[in-house]
């Protein structure tokens, strides 16, 4: 099924919707890309600097350098491992070179991405010469990987074969009544079109976890967006930190939300009002379509991480006050209804939604406006962050290094 869509300017400022075919990357595994990059990937830190090298040296290549790797034990090494993984297996990634120290780290890792289908080569520190042996290899390795994925077509594609992901950052009192709810009935429009929604960020969710509660596909699914939530609460108290009646974060207090129950009843709306299937861990693959929710911090880089690993190809980032940060292998498309922000960080800002704000267009306006740069980005246009390269990655930590 091709569902797909754009919008014309007929007069100024209204956009109607039309018929278009939405092209996108087939992947063996029947996940579905809309970009197709190689992805060179650092199993641990040491291998950061080669990777970040190969990647300024090929076009079409994507640093994936999450930090860490290395010294972790547990359920801290297995959460590592599975979102390098994830972020390897993600359909806007056509092939992988993994880069480590030494060569069981680097099978382990290419093996898991191997599954996906997609080709994959192993480079190691210390038996492919080191830094310039790596750098020297990686280069014609890489070369003919680029060479192999670039000659693959963009085919027709649907909406209902896509995954969605959602996220808020440097939130205001413009998130909840504009940016946020004009992502939540994009939400909706794609979950009704069987499309896949994937909503994280269980810290936003305080205060008002009830409501998602009642959305729940099961009473099972409720309970685990409780204990989710709790989770987060207790792990704030260990620190001397209530959640409760407060916000901790400055800038949001300064966008007019006091209090985390504030920020929390406009967050949710970004995942607009259908059912909710399931809970995932972080950088946890959907199982099925809908409407899903995440076990994820939400500070953006972090949380933008655990929902690549989950296999989102795009992610709408609703914003007040601004949050420029993108990801390597997912384009971030950023909405803001704050007037002063658009006009201040215009370079950082793809969707401009103020007008509901003040009173000159409605929600359904707002989300004809992103639904059309949607399909755009879909198709090949890049946003604001892709351009600027204005990207980070981090893989959250549960435990100490030793």
């Amino acid at each position: 099924m091709y569902i797909s869509i754009i919008f014309v300017v007929d007069e100024p400022g209204v956009r109607k919707l039309k018929n278009n075919v939405l092209m996108g990357y087939r992947r063996t595994d029947d996940q579905v890309g809309i970009r197709n990059y190689l992805g060179i990937i650092a199993v641990m830190d040491n291998s950061n600097p080669v990777v970040r090298s190969l990647e300024s040296l090929l076009n079409g290549a994507v640093a994936i350098c999450p930090g860490y790797g290395r010294g972790q034990i547990g359920e801290d090494f297995i959460l590592h491992r599975r979102t390098v993984v994830g972020l390897g297996s993600n359909p806007n990634v056509g092939a992988c070179l993994v880069i480590s120290l030494e060569p069981n780290s680097a099978k382990e890792i290419a093996d898991g991405i191997a599954k996906s289908g997609k080709p994959v080569e192993i480079l190691t520190l210390q038996e492919d010469g080191g830094f310039i042996g790596v750098l020297e290899k990686g280069l014609r390795i890489g070369q003919e990987l680029i060479f192999k994925i670039s000659a693959q077509q963009r085919e027709p594609i649907g909406f209902n074969e896509l995954v969605l992901g959602v996220e808020c950052g440097g939130s205001d009192a413009t998130s909840g009544i504009s940016s946020n709810p004009a992502v939540g009935l994009v939400s909706d429009w794609l979950v009704d079109n069987e499309g896949t929604v994937i909503m994280s960020e269980p810290t936003e969710w305080i205060g008002a976890e009830h409501i998602l509660m009642r959305r729940a596909r099961s009473e099972e699914v409720a309970q685990e967006i409780k204990k989710c939530t709790e989770k987060y609460i207790n792990i704030a108290k260990t620190q001397g930190l209530d959640f409760l009646k407060n916000n901790p974060t400055m800038d949001n207090i300064k966008g007019g939300l006091s209090t985390i129950e504030d920020k929390a009843l406009g967050a949710i709306r970004k995942g607009g009002t259908r059912i909710i299937e399931g809970l995932l861990s972080y950088g946890e693959s959907p199982k099925g379509n809908g409407l899903f929710l995440m076990d994820a911090p939400a500070a953006a880089v972090e949380n933008l991480t655990a929902i690549a690993a989950g296999g989102a190809s795009l992610i709408l980032f609703s914003t007040g006050r601004s949050n420029p940060i993108g990801f390597p292998i997912v384009p971030i498309i950023k909405v803001s209804g704050n007037r002063n922000t658009v006009k201040f960080m215009k370079s950082d800002i793809d969707v401009d939604v103020s007008e509901v704000m003040v009173g000159s267009s409605d929600l359904e306006w707002a989300r004809n406006q992103i639904l059309a740069i949607l399909n755009s980005v879909i198709n090949g246009q890049m946003t604001k962050n892709e351009i600027l390269k204005n990207v980070e990655m981090s893989v959250s930590r549960i435990g100490e290094s030793i």
